[in-house]
């Protein structure tokens, strides 16, 4: 077993993100529309509904799938030997660092439209502002230039996923 498969793992968890997105805002445009009067467009919001639920039982076969890998990797005692003794220690302290909290924070509290631009594991995070012509560039985050060798997942952080 190698990092091929926890690049796949990856990928899948990336594109049930970007599902979720777009779940997300569908139901908030529902949510928004649900008080108005009853237009056209049902039909087609029906539709799209449809689609969203054929992919995400596309994507939660596919992770059921990516679990037991990640299960088989996590049992190897060869990938031992491949993270850093301090990972979690490192990652812990970026994820309860004051700067990092600080941005989630500000990023929370701003008008930033957060989505994934992004249908493969490219190492970078981007946020941006609609605005009524055009886009308005708010954050980039790099995490990496190099491919992915590995993917940790902290138990203790509701579905918080590092690549490196």
């Amino acid at each position: 077993m190698g990092g091929h498969e926890a690049v796949e793992v990856a990928n899948t968890v990336l594109e049930v993100a970007d599902v979720a997105w777009t779940a997300l805002e569908c139901s908030h445009h529902l949510h928004h529309h649900h008080n108005g009067p009853h237009n056209l467009h049902n039909s087609e919001l029906q539709k799209e509904l449809e689609t969203l639920k054929s992919e995400n039982r596309r994507l939660r076969n596919q992770l059921e799938q990516n679990f037991k890998l990640l299960n088989n990797l996590s049992e190897s005692p060869v990938l031992l030997n491949d993270f850093p003794p301090n990972l979690y220690a490192r990652l812990v302290s970026t994820v309860d660092s004051r700067d990092f909290l600080t941005r989630l924070k500000s990023l929370n509290e701003s008008d930033i439209k957060i989505e994934f631009p992004f249908k493969e594991a490219a190492g970078h995070l981007k946020f941006w502002k609609k605005k009524a012509v055009g886009i308005q560039f708010a954050k980039h985050f790099t995490s990496h230039l190099d491919p992915i060798e590995g993917l940790a997942v902290l138990s203790l952080c509701r579905s918080n996923f590092f690549l490196w």
